[in-house]
């Protein structure tokens, strides 16, 4: 399964521009502070969406927990 560590560098990808959080946070780069997993995956069927990751952005300079689906390596 695709991870990535504390410490990491990435960049936010909403494709989506009907996503709510698309205007404020697409294309915003941070570095994962925290990475938990819940129970998602139940709903969604998809094992990947179990993972979350706590992301403070550079440029807006506060934190927000993101899918993996929503984040790329940088």
């Amino acid at each position: 399964m695709y991870t990535l560590e504390t410490g990491d560098r990435v960049r936010i990808d909403y494709p989506d521009t009907t996503d709510s959080d698309h205007d404020c946070y697409h294309g915003r780069e941070g570095t994962i502070e925290q990475i938990r997993t819940d129970d998602a995956a139940r709903e969604t069927d998809k094992a990947i969406d179990t993972i979350e990751y706590l992301v403070r952005t550079d440029e807006l300079d506060e934190e927000m927990w993101f899918r993996v689906r929503d984040v790329r390596l940088r």
